[in-house]
């Protein structure tokens, strides 16, 4: 009995020892809640607007504008945050973003009211609209900027396989745009130089129009219940569909489609207001915001 005592005692100690040392730390204080506020007017409206961006801007570390436009045309901006970090330049209501892939739509619309026009074929090789429009600015054609074995590919490439992302183009690589974006924070990226650059992969995933070999898995199949069989082209795909690879490279040149038809100089002189009309039913805010140009933007 005394030996079974210790063993307990023991076993108490032990057990006291190491709830001891696992003790988790205690968690951080819960965040502010974002301010809240009623507005009747635009000036009340701004100034709530601006208690929340900059509570945004304290909590998250970020940089920003926000801007409301009413009916009858009353625009209320408010911005927070820093434009440069090394200069510690403020943000301004005029503070121009790169707008990312938030251009793929404004791209797609701009097409597609062209095609409802007559003067878009989305089944269309889009080089064959866009080469005579580079030619007459000096720049290369997109088959020799593609170069062997590829550049014969990219020249059948539909509007339509751009817009759909089934062309079977890679996207670019993350890691070298990345790298090129740290080294050069100061400029812009236009899209000339984005086809130029190493970042661009020039190769196809598939052809365009057809399977994706990506979805391929030999023991799942391509999840609509088709099995693999790698000894058969196209065992993979859907019946009468074709496969889908993500690129962000197929809109930069979708965007050079619309730069060409609109007879832009260049792609960079492309005026996004009068290229995309904006309707609007009646009583319904007009879209009145700036669009930065798309020499600043990148896909």
């Amino acid at each position: 009995m005394r030996s079974c005592r210790c063993l307990v005692t023991l076993a108490v100690v032990t057990l006291a020892l190491g709830g001891a040392a696992a003790k988790p730390p205690p968690n951080p204080p819960p965040p502010p809640p974002p301010p809240r506020c009623a507005a009747s007017t635009p000036a009340q409206l701004k100034g709530c607007l601006q208690a929340i961006v900059d509570w945004g801007t304290t909590q998250f570390n970020n940089s920003g504008t926000f801007s409301v436009v009413f009916d009858d045309g009353t625009d209320v901006s408010v911005a927070a945050g820093v434009d440069d970090r090394q200069r510690g330049t403020p943000v301004t209501t005029m503070s121009q973003f790169p707008a990312g892939s938030l251009t793929k739509p404004t791209i797609a619309v701009g097409l597609l009211q062209l095609m409802e026009q007559g003067k878009l074929d989305l089944d269309a090789a889009f080089a064959s609209i866009v080469d005579p429009w580079r030619t007459r600015q000096g720049l290369p054609t997109l088959g020799s900027i593609w170069g062997s074995p590829d550049g014969g590919i990219i020249e059948t490439v539909t509007v339509r396989q751009l817009l759909t992302m089934t062309a079977g183009l890679r996207d670019y690589d993350d890691n070298k745009l990345e790298q090129y974006a740290m080294q050069h924070a100061s400029e812009d990226v236009v899209p000339e130089q984005y086809l130029s650059n190493t970042w661009l992969n020039k190769s196809f995933i598939f052809p365009p129009g057809g399977c994706n070999p990506l979805h391929c898995n030999e023991s799942t199949g391509d999840g609509f219940g088709h099995q693999c069989d790698p000894s058969r082209p196209n065992s993979c795909c859907v019946p009468n569909a074709t496969g889908v690879a993500y690129s962000s490279d197929g809109f930069v040149l979708a965007g050079m489609v619309l730069a060409a038809l609109t007879n832009a100089s260049s792609w960079d002189n492309l005026d996004q207001h009068k290229a995309i009309r904006v309707d609007s039913a009646p009583g319904a805010a007009q879209f009145t915001g700036a669009i930065p140009p798309l020499s600043y933007i990148l896909k």
